[in-house]
């Protein structure tokens, strides 16, 4: 039997390196040397990451997008975390109150591509894929995706800056992940914006073991797939299969998105790098009375901005109505709290973003809310 590592009680497996071989048709793929080292396999999803000073570089001259960082607009960053790294991207100076920005659903950092011109130069804006997102490192097989781990996710990111307070600009899921995030750690969040989601979600009633058994089944299916190889497109079949699956992004839209979510190979076509463990169901979910709690807990100054055409408004008329009364009308605890609804489908930050980046600012422009100047006076008497 071949020997397997061990350092520190982790693998010393080319899953922390995040150097994996996708296929032999990727670029700069890395095979191993060792033959007495057992492979650790990874799902054929996770890519060979490039590395910052690469992502700055290196332009694909098949999209006809280039990255705000190749623009010199943004800044490349690499976050460690235990299984890999959460790539992002800043802007702005480090020194000024932070904003940490979430992406949606299978989407990416970019998504805030076209806001980035109109934000505020007063803020030090982070940009973060969320884990199995654009070039963060996916987690291991034998894993699940959770809403949980996300939070836990958002609390390395606010240590690895040494945040003491922050506020939060989030897309979808990200959304959802913000008002969690702000339920569970109150005292940290100053603003929350949250853009067509509701916050927080609650799953259906009586779903439970259903939901468990699927995510179980789904994800085993899924690790006896491993010997086959992902599917590849040319850049225009890439465009298109992201086009019909969110009919809220235009082409453009879909070139920005495209431009961190796909890999080039060396036959000149595509892979998606996203993780499609993304499409199964969550092995948990958040009950109406957790949701409750949650949302008695938060304490940030929230704004919602809300999609006339967007997501939300595509479930059933009676679900819309109990989620409404359960989530928007529950921001009680909140210092501040408004909503405002705006003409656009579910991307209009991406791809009609002078249709809220005034709301945006406005919002990100009121003072720091008293209870965090409290907590941090407290926190300096204590210390």
């Amino acid at each position: 039997m071949k020997a397997v590592k061990f350092v520190g009680g982790c693998f010393k497996s080319r899953i922390a390196r995040q150097s994996f071989c996708v296929s032999s048709r990727l670029l700069s793929c890395n095979q191993p040397t060792n033959s007495s080292v057992a492979e650790i396999k990874t799902p054929f999803i996770f890519k060979t990451r490039l590395s910052s000073s690469s992502r700055n570089t290196m332009v694909d001259t098949s999209n006809p997008y280039i990255s705000s960082s190749s623009r010199g607009l943004t800044k490349e960053i690499e976050i460690p975390v235990p299984w890999g790294i959460i790539a992002g991207k800043v802007l702005g100076d480090s020194t000024n109150p932070p904003v940490l920005c979430i992406h949606g659903w299978l989407d990416n950092c970019n998504t805030f591509d076209n806001l980035i011109p109109m934000l505020p130069k007063d803020k030090y804006f982070v940009f973060i894929d969320l884990p199995g997102h654009g070039l963060s490192s996916g987690i291991p097989l034998g894993m699940f995706y959770t809403t949980y781990d996300y939070i836990a996710v958002i609390e390395r990111i606010v240590n690895h800056f040494k945040w003491k307070s922050f506020s939060f600009l989030s897309h979808s899921l990200g959304g959802n992940v913000s008002g969690v995030y702000s339920g569970t750690f109150p005292e940290k969040v100053d603003k929350l914006i949250i853009l067509d989601a509701p916050g927080i979600f609650p799953m259906t009633p009586g779903t439970e073991a259903q939901m468990l058994r699927t995510a179980i089944e789904s994800y085993a299916k899924f690790e006896k797939m491993q010997d086959k190889e992902p599917p590849v497109y040319t850049y225009d079949a890439a465009r298109k299969k992201l086009l019909t699956a969110n009919k809220s992004l235009n082409e453009e839209a879909a070139d920005i998105l495209l431009e961190r979510g796909a890999q080039k190979l060396k036959d000149g076509k595509y892979v998606f790098v996203r993780d499609v463990r993304h499409n199964y169901r969550h092995p948990t979910a958040i009950s109406a009375v957790s949701v409750s709690q949650f949302l008695s807990k938060i304490q940030a100054e929230t704004m919602h901005i809300m999609a006339k055409d967007g997501l939300f408004n595509t479930i059933p008329k009676e679900r819309q109505r109990v989620v409404s009364e359960l989530i928007f009308d529950g921001f009680k605890s909140a210092e501040y709290y408004s909503r405002v609804d705006v003409e656009g489908k579910h991307h209009i930050h991406l791809c009609n973003p002078s249709g809220l980046i005034d709301h945006v600012s406005m919002h990100l422009s009121r003072p720091m809310r008293s209870g965090i100047n409290r907590h941090q006076a407290d926190a300096s008497k204590a210390l």
